[in-house]
């Protein structure tokens, strides 16, 4: 299982979302457990811990992924592989 570092930059959300338009997003890159590229994700600071499956950007395997935040409100990423998590 991996571990990443966070950049803790808030952005705006981009997409329509109707009535949760302005939620704010940190930006987090990633690498993939598959074929090792660093990718970027967007982390819902809103929503408590979360568990996920994304499609890697470059070679396009499921990739686990699992979010918490600590104390500060920081967002803790883990990805794993298909199979790990």
């Amino acid at each position: 299982m991996g571990f990443v570092a966070v950049a803790g930059q808030a952005l705006s959300d981009g997409l329509n979302r109707g009535a949760e338009e302005g939620v704010m997003l940190d930006q987090v890159f990633i690498h993939c457990p598959y074929c090792g590229e660093a990718i970027e994700i967007l982390v819902d600071g809103s929503a408590d811990s979360q568990h996920y499956i994304e499609d890697c950007q470059v070679c396009c395997r499921p990739i686990n992924i699992s979010v918490s935040f600590d104390d500060d409100g920081d967002p803790q990423v883990s990805v794993a592989s298909e199979n790990e998590g």
